[in-house]
C-alpha cells in the first residue's frame, strides 16, 4: 500500500499541475485520480484518509506528468462528455467543446421532424449521434474525410447503441448523393497562426486548420451545395468567433440564401451561423 491518501494523492497532483501553470490544475486532478481508482468524484468527500496503493500511485503520477505538458485530460481517460453523453476520443479527433452544443440546441428548438440531418466532419460523431438520440424518427448521417475519425465515430454508435445513425467517408459534399433537410458543420476555421496554441497541440491538424483566413473550407462547401442545386434546408455552422460576416458573405454570394442568423455561445461570442436556403 502507499502512505499516501487520496486527499493526499490529489493535493500533490494538483500542485504539479500548478507548477505547469495549467489553469484547470484542481480538476484535472480529481478526473484523473478518478480515472485511475474508477471511482465517482464525489467518493473522494467522504473517503479523503482513504490510503491508495502504490500501482494506482504510479498509474495516477504518469497521467499528472503528461498532463503537465498539456496533453489534454479527455485523451487520457479516452472519454469526454458532450450534451449528457458519453464519447469515446482519441487523438484521431478532436475533442468535443461545450459551445458546440449550441448547434444541438439550435437544431432541436427550430427543426421540424427533419426526415434527414446530415453532419459534415464528424469527427467522434458527438454532433450526429447526439442529435439522433434526440431525433430518433429522422435519419442521421455523419461524413468526414479521416478514416481514423470514422472508426471513432462508428464505435461511440455502437456503444451508445443508436440505430437510426450511419457514417460515410467523405470529403465534405462529394460522396453525398441525398439532399438532407437539416445540415450540420463544425468545419476546420482555424488560421495558420492559431495552430501554434498550446492547448490543441496534441489534436489533429486536419481536423483544425481551415486556409489562411479560416473559411477555405466553408467556401468550398457552400461552392458543392451551388453545384448539387440543392435548397428548401437549413444549415447550422460552428464558426471562429470572427468569422461571422466573412462567412455570411460567402454565402451570400455563393448561396441562394432565404435567411442567415448569427447565434452567440453563452460567453457571449459568434459561434453558429444559421443559414436557409
Amino acid at each position: 500500500m502507499s502512505i499516501l491518501s487520496i486527499s493526499q494523492t490529489l493535493t500533490w497532483g494538483t500542485q504539479f499541475l500548478n507548477q505547469k501553470k495549467i489553469t484547470s490544475s484542481r480538476l484535472d486532478a480529481h478526473i484523473l485520480l478518478a480515472f485511475v481508482l474508477k471511482k465517482d468524484r464525489s467518493y473522494f468527500i467522504t473517503h479523503g484518509e482513504e490510503k491508495i496503493s502504490s500501482t494506482s500511485y504510479t498509474s495516477f503520477q504518469k497521467l499528472i506528468q503528461k498532463r503537465g505538458t498539456l496533453y489534454p485530460v479527455a485523451y487520457l481517460t479516452g472519454h469526454k462528455e458532450f450534451y449528457d453523453l458519453d464519447f469515446v476520443v482519441n487523438e484521431s479527433v478532436l475533442i468535443p467543446r461545450p459551445e458546440t452544443e449550441l448547434v444541438i440546441d439550435l437544431v432541436l428548438n427550430r427543426a421540424k421532424k427533419p426526415k434527414t440531418v446530415l453532419d459534415i466532419a464528424t469527427g467522434s460523431g458527438a454532433i450526429a449521434l447526439t442529435l439522433a438520440k434526440h431525433l430518433p424518427k429522422s435519419k442521421v448521417v455523419g461524413s468526414d474525410i479521416s478514416d481514423k475519425a470514422l472508426v471513432v465515430a462508428k464505435k461511440n454508435k455502437r456503444k451508445l447503441n443508436i440505430k437510426n445513425c450511419s457514417f460515410v467517408k467523405s470529403n465534405l459534399l462529394l460522396g453525398i448523393k441525398e439532399k438532407p433537410d437539416i445540415l450540420t458543420a463544425n468545419l476546420p476555421y482555424l488560421e495558420g497562426k492559431d495552430l501554434k496554441e498550446k492547448s490543441i497541440k496534441y489534436e489533429p491538424k486536419l481536423a483544425l486548420f481551415g486556409g489562411k483566413d479560416g473559411t477555405m473550407l466553408y467556401e468550398k462547401l457552400f461552392k458543392q451545395i451551388q453545384k448539387k442545386k440543392w435548397n428548401n434546408f437549413t444549415l447550422f455552422l460552428e464558426i471562429g468567433t470572427t468569422q461571422a460576416k466573412q462567412i455570411t458573405k460567402l454565402a451570400e454570394d455563393i448561396l441562394r440564401v432565404t435567411s442567415i442568423q448569427t447565434h452567440k455561445d453563452l460567453a457571449k461570442e459568434d459561434r453558429v451561423i444559421e443559414i436557409t436556403l
